[in-house]
C-alpha cells in the first residue's frame, strides 16, 4: 500500500524585478520628504561649516606657501656667509662674486635679488626679473663709477648690456644694509623701496665678519611683495572671496586683488593702508578689524569673525604670522552670498531630482530590472578572473547609464591594475636611478644562465660554453659624492651607465646583462664565452673607457675602476657564492691599486682571507701601539748637508712582524681607516720634529715631509685638523711639508685650489708625490701652489749604467725647474744614480744609498754627535 503524497509548501520566489523596484521607490518617496525638510533646516548650518572649513584652510595654505617663501632666503644668506668665512669665495673678487650670485638665482626661482654690498659701500648682486623671468647682474663700484647699473645677461651668466643706470648709490645707506650691519645673525628688514625701480621688497640679511669680528659687509637674499600677491591672486576662495596680508599698523604687504600695495604720487612712492584698498571686499574687512580692534598686535591667536555690513554677512580668518621674526597678520574674508544662492540652488535641485526619479521609477522599473542582472553577473565573472590574475577582462558597457559607468569604471580599474602591476614588477627587479637590473633581479637572471648551462652540460655535451661574472666598483667615487654632492654623484652614475651600455653595446661576442647593485657597485653577466679572455678583454675596455675624464656640471674630473672576475670554470653553481667570489676578486683587483682587474682562483680566495684578517687587526693598531714611525734622512746636493726627513709608517705585528706599508696602506685605503692612520702620522711626526728642534740647535731649519692621502685630503674639516695639530704640537708651519698625489691635484679643481692656497699662505709646503705615475698633466703644475715634485723610484731605478730611463728623469728636472719648482728624487741605491741626479741638477735625495729609515732614537744619536752628512 504506496503513502499518500505529502504536499510541501513552496518558498515564496519574489521577482528580482520587485525587489528592486519597490524598495527603490519607497526610498524616492521617503528622500524627497525628508531632504526637503532638512534642506531648510541644515542649509544655514552647512553655509557655517563650508565657510569655517574655507577660510581655516585658506589661512593655513597661505601660512604654508609663506614659510616656503621666506626659508629659502633665511638659509641662502647663511650658505653664502659659510662659504665666504671658510675662504672658498673672494668677496673682493667681482667677477667671482657676480658668476655665484647669478647662478644661485638661476638656481632658486622664487628670490628676486641675491646681493652683497661692503663696507666700502660698493654693491654686487643678482635678480630677476618679474615680468619676463630674465635674469640680471647689478653692479656698484669705481668701475661703474659708482652708480647702480643693472646689466641684462645670457644663458651663461655672462654680462650682454646695460639695461639701467641709477647714479650716486651707496650700499651703506640702505635699510638692508643699515639692519644687518647692527646685527650678528640673519635679520629681516623691514619692507622697503627698491632703489633701481618703484617696487617694495622684503628680505633677511647677514653680516660678513672677520675673524676679528670687524665688518666686511652684508649679504641680503630678498622677495619682491609682488610675487606674494601672484601667489594669493592663484588662490580661489569661493566666488569673490579676497585674501590679504597686513602689517599690524595696518599698511597692505599683499592682497589677491589685482593691485599694488602702494601708490606712486609726484614720482614718490607711499605704501597702502588695507583701508584705502581699491578692492570693496578688501576695504570692507580691513575698516572692521580697525573698527574691532584697538590695536592688530593685540591678535596672537587665530580668529574666525563675522560681521554684517549693509544688510549682508561676512566671515572673516585672521591668523597671525610671527615666522622668522616677522609680523603679519593674514586675512581671509568671503561674503555670505558666495554660499547662499548655491546652497538654495542645489537644495530646490536636489528636490526637483527626487520627485523626477520617483515618477521615473514607477514608469521604468519593469524596463530596466530586464537589464540589470546580466550586466551585474558579467562584472562578478570578470572580477573573478581578475582575481585569478587575467589582466585581459573587459566588460562590455550595457544601455543602462550606471551600469555603463560601472563597467567602464571596472574597465579603468582592469587597466590600471594592470598598468600598476607592469610598474610594479619593473620597479621591483631595475634600479631606480639608472635603469638597470637590481641585486634580486640579476641574481634570478644568474640562476637562469646556470640553468640553461647545466641543460646544455646534459643535452649538448659537445656545445661548451662559459659564463662569467664581472663586478666594478668605482675608484674615487666616494671622493666625488662627499666633495661635489649627491646630486653630482647621481649623475656621475648615470653617465657611467651609459658608457658600459656603450662598451657592451660594441662586445658582439657574448650575450650579457648588467645590473647596479647599490653605491658605486655594478655587475655584468657574460654569457656563451668561450675562455677567460673574452671576460679580462671587456674588463679591459670597460677600464679604458672610465678612465676618459668625466664633466659634469662644469666640474672636470677623472675616476678609475676596479674590476673583480669569476667563471663558471670554479664549478659553483650558487649566485651567492658565486657573486662572493666575484667580491674577492675585486677586492684583490683594488689590493693591486685599482684602476685594473683580476680574475678569481684558489689563491685570490686565499688572499682575500688573509686581508680581511689584516684589516681586522689593523683597526687594533694605533689603540694597541703597534704602529710606529721611521724617518728617512733627505739631503740636499747643492749643499751637500740634510734637508729634512719623511716620515714612514711601519706596523709591528704581533705575531707576523714587520709588515710592509705596501701591505697594510693599500688595505687602510680601502676600508677608510687611513683618514685614521694619516692623522696619527701626522700628529707624531709634527711632535717629533718639535721635539728634535728644542733639543738640537742643528735642526733648527730642517722639514719634516708627511704623505698625505686624498680621502683625508677630502676631509670637510681638514684645514681644522691640520691647524690643531700644528698649534698642539707646537711646530712652525714652515718646518712641514705634505706629499699629496697628481690624483688629488686632477680632482675637483677650485675646491682644491682653494684648500691648497690656504695651506700654502700659511707657510706649509707642498708636494707632488711619486710624480709621473698618476695622471700627469702639465696643466695644473702652474695651477696649484706646489713648490716640490718627488720622482717615484720607479723612474730613478731605471737610471742604470747603460742609461735606461736618463731622459724621463732629466726631462721631468728640467720641466720642473722651468716652472720654478724643486724636485727631490727617491729611491737612490747607487752612487751612479747620484751622480747623474747631480749632473741633472736635481735639489735633493734620498735613499738606502744615503740612509735608511732611522728609528727616533738613532736620529737623535747622530744629532747628537753630529754625523748628519752627505758621505757618498
Amino acid at each position: 500500500m504506496t503513502k499518500p503524497t505529502q504536499n510541501r509548501s513552496q518558498p515564496l520566489k519574489v521577482p528580482l524585478r520587485v525587489v528592486l523596484v519597490i524598495p527603490f521607490i519607497l526610498q524616492i518617496g521617503v528622500a524627497v520628504g525628508l531632504i526637503g525638510w532638512f534642506s531648510l533646516w541644515n542649509s544655514q548650518q552647512a553655509i557655517d561649516e563650508a565657510t569655517g572649513e574655507l577660510r581655516r584652510k585658506t589661512a593655513n595654505r597661505i601660512k604654508s606657501s609663506l614659510d616656503s617663501f621666506f626659508e629659502k632666503p633665511y638659509d641662502l644668506v647663511q650658505i653664502n656667509e659659510v662659504t665666504i668665512r671658510q675662504g672658498l669665495l673672494n668677496p673682493n673678487d667681482t667677477v667671482a662674486m657676480q658668476r655665484y650670485f647669478w647662478e644661485q638665482i638661476h638656481f632658486f626661482p622664487y628670490m628676486t635679488y641675491i646681493s652683497y654690498g661692503n663696507s666700502q659701500g660698493h654693491y654686487i648682486g643678482a635678480s630677476r626679473s618679474l615680468n619676463d623671468e630674465s635674469l640680471r647682474v647689478v653692479l656698484s663700484n669705481p668701475s661703474t663709477n659708482h652708480a647702480l647699473t643693472t646689466y641684462a645677461t645670457d644663458s651663461q651668466g655672462k654680462l650682454k648690456k646695460v639695461l639701467s643706470t641709477v647714479p650716486r648709490f651707496d650700499a651703506r645707506l640702505r635699510p638692508w644694509y643699515q639692519s644687518g650691519a647692527g646685527s650678528q645673525q640673519p635679520v629681516w628688514y623691514p619692507i622697503y623701496e627698491y632703489f633701481s625701480h618703484p617696487s617694495l621688497g622684503i628680505g633677511v640679511a647677514y653680516p660678513v665678519r672677520t675673524s676679528s669680528g670687524e665688518l666686511q659687509g652684508v649679504l641680503t637674499a630678498d622677495l619682491e611683495l609682488q610675487q606674494i600677491s601672484q601667489f594669493l591672486h592663484s588662490l580661489t576662495i569661493g566666488k569673490t572671496g579676497k585674501a590679504f596680508i597686513i602689517e599690524p599698523n595696518g599698511l597692505l604687504v599683499a592682497s589677491s586683488a589685482p593691485e599694488v600695495p602702494y601708490n606712486i604720487s609726484k614720482g614718490k612712492l607711499k605704501r597702502l593702508e588695507a583701508i584705502a584698498s581699491s578692492n570693496p571686499l578688501i576695504q570692507t574687512a580691513a575698516q572692521y578689524l580697525k573698527a574691532h580692534f584697538d590695536d592688530l598686535s593685540q591678535i596672537q591667536t587665530s580668529q574666525q569673525l563675522q560681521f554684517d555690513q549693509k544688510g549682508e554677512r561676512y566671515f572673516l580668518q585672521v591668523l597671525p604670522y610671527r615666522e622668522w621674526g616677522l609680523n603679519f597678520l593674514i586675512v581671509v574674508v568671503v561674503p555670505e552670498t558666495d554660499f547662499t544662492a548655491t546652497s538654495q540652488e542645489n537644495t530646490q535641485l536636489t528636490i526637483m531630482l527626487c520627485l523626477v526619479a520617483l515618477l521615473a521609477a514607477i514608469a521604468l522599473s519593469t524596463w530596466t530590472s530586464r537589464w540589470l542582472v546580466r550586466p551585474i553577473l558579467n562584472t562578478i565573472e570578470a572580477a573573478n578572473a581578475l582575481s585569478q590574475g587575467d589582466w585581459s577582462q573587459s566588460v562590455p558597457e550595457p544601455h543602462s547609464q550606471e551600469l555603463a559607468s560601472l563597467a567602464r569604471a571596472f574597465n579603468r580599474m582592469a587597466n590600471q591594475l594592470r598598468v600598476s602591476f607592469q610598474q610594479l614588477e619593473h620597479h621591483a627587479r631595475h634600479d631606480s636611478l639608472t635603469g638597470l637590473l637590481n641585486r634580486d633581479a640579476f641574481r634570478v637572471r644568474l640562476e637562469e644562465a646556470f640553468a640553461r648551462h647545466d641543460w646544455q652540460l646534459l643535452h649538448q655535451p659537445g656545445e661548451k660554453s662559459l659564463l662569467a661574472v664581472l663586478l666594478l666598483d668605482l675608484d674615487y667615487f666616494k671622493l666625488v659624492n662627499d666633495s661635489l654632492g649627491h646630486i653630482l654623484g647621481d649623475q656621475l652614475l648615470i653617465e657611467v651607465t651609459q658608457r658600459l651600455l656603450h662598451c657592451l653595446s660594441n662586445f658582439d661576442d657574448a650575450n650579457y646583462a648588467i645590473g647596479r647593485f647599490g653605491g658605486d657597485e655594478f655587475v655584468i653577466l657574460i654569457d656563451n664565452i668561450q675562455d677567460v679572455t673574452t671576460a679580462t678583454r671587456l674588463a679591459g675596455q670597460i677600464c679604458k673607457d672610465l678612465q676618459r675624464s668625466f664633466t659634469l656640471s662644469g666640474n672636470e674630473f677623472f675616476i678609475s675602476t676596479s674590476i673583480g672576475i669569476v667563471l663558471s670554470t670554479t664549478g659553483d653553481r650558487q649566485a651567492d657564492t658565486f657573486l662572493k667570489n666575484a667580491d674577492i676578486a675585486l677586492y684583490r683587483a683594488k689590493a693591486n691599486g685599482k684602476a685594473g682587474y683580476e680574475v678569481f682562483d684558489a689563491q685570490v680566495h686565499t688572499g682575500a682571507k688573509d686581508r680581511l684578517r689584516l684589516e681586522t687587526d689593523l683597526h687594533r693598531a694605533i689603540d694597541r701601539g703597534e704602529l710606529m714611525l721611521s724617518y728617512q734622512p733627505i739631503f740636499d746636493l747643492q749643499r751637500d748637508q740634510l734637508a729634512g726627513f719623511e716620515a714612514l709608517v711601519r706596523w709591528q705585528h704581533p705575531t707576523e712582524g714587520l709588515i710592509s706599508p705596501s701591505v697594510f696602506i693599500p688595505i687602510a685605503e680601502e676600508s677608510e681607516l687611513i683618514v685614521k692612520l694619516g692623522w696619527w702620522v701626522l700628529q707624531q711626526a709634527c711632535t717629533q720634529m718639535q721635539t728634535w728642534q728644542q733639543q738640537f740647535p742643528c735642526s733648527q731649519d730642517l722639514v719634516i715631509s708627511v704623505n698625505f692621502s686624498g680621502k683625508q685630503f677630502f676631509q670637510p674639516d681638514v684645514l681644522e685638523r691640520i691647524w690643531q695639530i700644528l698649534d698642539q704640537t707646537g711646530l712652525k708651519p714652515q718646518h712641514l711639508k705634505l706629499e699629496i698625489t697628481e690624483t688629488v691635484l686632477m680632482s675637483y679643481g677650485e675646491v682644491t685650489k682653494a684648500k691648497l692656497k690656504r695651506l700654502s699662505d700659511a707657510g706649509i709646503h707642498l708636494s707632488i708625490d711619486d710624480f709621473g705615475t698618476g695622471y700627469s698633466s702639465l696643466s695644473y703644475l702652474h695651477r696649484f701652489p706646489v713648490q716640490t715634485l718627488k720622482i717615484d723610484r720607479s723612474f730613478v731605478s731605471e737610471m742604470g749604467v747603460q742609461g735606461e730611463g736618463l731622459e724621463i728623469v732629466e726631462a721631468i728636472v728640467t720641466l720642473a725647474h722651468k716652472l720654478r719648482l724643486d724636485v727631490i728624487a727617491e729611491g737612490v741605491e747607487t752612487r751612479e744614480q747620484l751622480e747623474k741626479l747631480r749632473h741633472f741638477g736635481c735639489d735633493q735625495v734620498q735613499g738606502f744609498l744615503l740612509s735608511p729609515p732611522l728609528l727616533p732614537e738613532r736620529v737623535s744619536d747622530l744629532f747628537r754627535n753630529h754625523e748628519f752628512s752627505l758621505m757618498v
